[in-house]
């Protein structure tokens, strides 16, 4: 090999060290970042120990021969163990999927003992790149799975990059197990120069980076989506705005045009009466309280949104029958006059509401009802409702036709 091949030719102790800044780097990013956020971390913080770990592991490795072997064999190995193990922890939290830890421990401790007995003389080198790969190769995998799934929720692009990165390094990992257990086990040393480690050595090199990347990009999206849904929630209630009540109305609309649906028009009664007796603060936590009711009493698939004031809107996907929106309207007038709220050392406020209902029709035989006739419709009988009484639920088929009580405009 003549001085320009040897000058360009790789070497495995470089590639750790290598490895081992750009982990460093990447543990220092993410800490960064999780510090900046300190109230949603989305998974940061396990990210950065498992960077961190990453560039301690491959120092370590670097320095074989120079340190002691407890630091450069024993303690290195549980290290490579820590980064998927925190990575597929740090995955969980930023998905937002559940991970069984017991798995991960038993994995571990699969790959650890092996090492463990090595270690003690108690077993040859072998069955430490055996036990190591394996374990390291199903962690891999996991965390290829949960990104996968993530992406498939999503749609994101750079999810679907990630989950081929981890899943190429789990391969990568795989068959340096095979190595091992072929009798080859010397050629996937951590400073052997041998083609499958230097291979595995660039995968590693590919995965620090590029999953990192692609982590942050995830995280950095999860907060642009978390930030735009927040932006369309009503700030007391917590139930979609009028503004994003009425886009996603829209948006159903023009999906599915025959999709049938009900509306339910929600106004607590007497609200000034509770203003009046226990202020503001009182009547916000009268407010949040009927919000939670509702938003407990609708499916994901429905959406609830404060109208307005001390008015509610609910629109039920799929309810096509007037009994069935009774039913569910019914419940919730039964539900608030049964209930109360603690308010301060004033003691408790009690509320009822009014609702007016109504379920979408045909206008003729092709035609679906629009979504503002069945809100006008809904209003009405809203309208009704208080007028007869309160404290009640009034179809919009047997309500006295009247001016609506609210502006429909959204």
């Amino acid at each position: 090999m003549d001085a320009s091949s040897q000058a360009l030719a790789l070497d495995a102790r470089t590639m750790l060290a290598a490895i081992s800044m750009v982990g460093f780097m990447m543990a220092v990013m993410a800490f960064s970042t999780a510090r900046a956020i300190p109230e949603q971390p989305m998974g940061l913080r396990e990210w950065g120990v498992s960077m961190a770990a990453t560039g301690g592991a491959c120092l370590l490795f670097f320095l074989r021969g120079h340190a002691p072997w407890l630091l450069t064999f024993l303690f290195a190995n549980v290290l490579i163990m820590a980064v998927t193990v925190f990575g597929v922890l740090a995955l969980a939290r930023l998905t937002e999927q559940p991970v069984t830890r017991h798995h991960l421990v038993l994995l571990s401790s699969f790959g650890i003992g092996g090492t463990l007995l090595t270690y003690l003389e108690l077993a040859p080198w072998a069955v430490t790149v055996f036990t190591m790969s394996c374990a390291l190769a199903l962690m891999l995998a996991r965390m290829a799975w949960l990104v996968l799934r993530y992406a498939r929720r999503t749609g994101l692009p750079v999810a679907y990059l990630t989950a081929a990165v981890a899943a190429v390094m789990a391969t990568a990992f795989a068959m340096r197990a095979l190595f091992s257990a072929g009798g080859a086990s010397t050629q996937v040393a951590p400073a052997a120069s041998s083609t499958p480690q230097l291979f595995a050595l660039a995968m590693a090199t590919l995965f620090v980076v590029a999953a990192s990347i692609g982590f942050f990009s995830m995280a950095h999206e999860r907060q642009r989506r978390e930030l735009q849904e927040l932006s369309r929630r009503d700030g007391l209630t917590g139930l979609y705005n009028r503004r994003a009540f009425f886009e996603l109305a829209a948006a159903i609309e023009q999906a599915r045009p025959a999709e049938a649906f009900a509306v339910l028009m929600v106004d607590l009664d007497h609200f000034k009466q509770i203003n009046d007796r226990y202020g503001h603060g009182g009547g916000d936590l009268v407010l949040a309280h009927a919000a939670r009711m509702m938003a407990g009493a609708v499916r994901l698939s429905d959406i609830a949104g404060r109208y307005g004031g001390e008015e509610f809107c609910l629109l039920l996907r799929g309810c096509a029958t007037s009994v069935e929106a009774a039913q569910r309207a019914e419940a919730l007038v039964q539900a608030a006059s049964a209930s109360t709220v603690r308010v301060g050392e004033q003691g408790r406020a009690v509320f009822t509401l009014s609702i007016g209902y109504a379920c979408r029709r045909r206008d003729t035989a092709a035609l679906p009802e629009s979504l503002k006739s069945v809100l006008e419709r809904a209003d009405h009988a809203l309208y009704a409702a208080k007028n007869s009484g309160r404290n009640r639920a009034l179809s919009a088929e047997i309500s006295t036709p009247g001016s609506p009580a609210h502006p429909l405009v959204a």
